[in-house]
């Protein structure tokens, strides 16, 4: 494992690296072969999941090189559920958790899945409705456990990339309005950015990371952030429990992959639930881009 502090962090394109020098490196899951991936649990005991079509498995991380940011939180150890339970019971979760319709529950457990699965496209995610904080902390909290789930928007592009490199998933709560350049630069994290990293040490390596993060958004009112977006209004929001939920999506990440043959297949299964939005704009000019 691999802790962040040592790191310096340039994302410039990366070119410039040698292939055969460069070593890749992942936050939370990485993709290990075909329709395969390892999840680090970031546990003590330096546990993984082994998740393939056949199913998922409690085991090492193996050749993989994770990070290990300082906010981050261990995955709860999962436990296996029944095969007649796979699907049903996330989505159950989700309904009485949220208080969601059925397509609603069915919308977000397909996000969920999505922003798993680091080499697939996942399109940004907007909550409104009175509960949309506490309904966004548990999603980024079943997802990516930190210290602290939703996060304060920045200023700069920069800033953005160093937040991506810390956290698998980028929570933010804000207002009604949005500027021009937070916009693109959350656009462009849920697309993907290359990054370099450096390891500040008596060996210097050069490391090597694809930013594309899911983005959650918690906003007062429905605004236009990207491309493809959705958006859920939530009025309610309860606790669940993170270890039987957790579980029930490794078993939906399963039957999902089970479904197809060939990853390209996959990507364009999971491309179907992104979604046009219409969005309200309002009269006022928009706020001045960022520097």
């Amino acid at each position: 494992m691999l802790g962040v502090a040592p790191i310096s962090l340039e994302t410039e394109a990366a070119p410039s690296v040698n292939a055969e020098v460069a070593r890749l490196v992942h936050l939370r899951t990485a993709p290990t072969g075909p329709q395969q991936y390892s999840i680090d649990l970031q546990s003590w005991d330096c546990a993984a999941i082994e998740l393939t079509r056949k199913g998922w498995k409690l085991t090492q991380p193996g050749e993989n090189l994770f990070l290990w940011p300082d906010s981050n939180q261990p995955y709860p150890k999962p436990e296996p559920s029944k095969e007649t339970l796979i699907n049903e019971t996330l989505i159950q979760t989700l309904q009485k958790s949220f208080k969601l319709a059925p397509e609603s529950a069915k919308l977000l457990s397909s996000w969920l899945t999505a922003a798993m699965l680091p080499d697939q496209p996942c399109p940004v995610l907007l909550i409104t409705g009175q509960a949309r904080d506490a309904a966004a902390r548990a999603i980024r909290t079943l997802l990516d456990p930190v210290t602290h789930p939703l996060l304060v928007l920045p200023r700069l592009e920069s800033q953005f990339h160093k937040l991506a490199l810390s956290n698998r998933v980028l929570a933010f709560s804000m207002g009604k309005k949005l500027s021009e350049g937070r916009r693109e630069a959350l656009a462009k994290l849920s697309i993907g950015v290359d990054a370099q990293l450096t390891q500040s040490s008596t060996r210097r390596e050069t490391l090597q990371i694809h930013l594309r993060r899911p983005i959650l958004i918690a906003a007062e009112k429905l605004i236009e952030i990207a491309p493809g977006q959705i958006h859920l209004e939530i009025h309610h929001a309860a606790q669940f429990g993170h270890t039987q939920t957790f579980s029930a999506l490794l078993d939906e990440l399963v039957k999902f992959l089970r479904t197809f043959e060939e990853p390209e297949e996959l990507k364009a299964a999971t491309s179907q639930m992104i979604l046009p939005l219409e969005t309200e704009r309002e009269g006022d000019p928009p706020d001045p881009p960022i520097p």
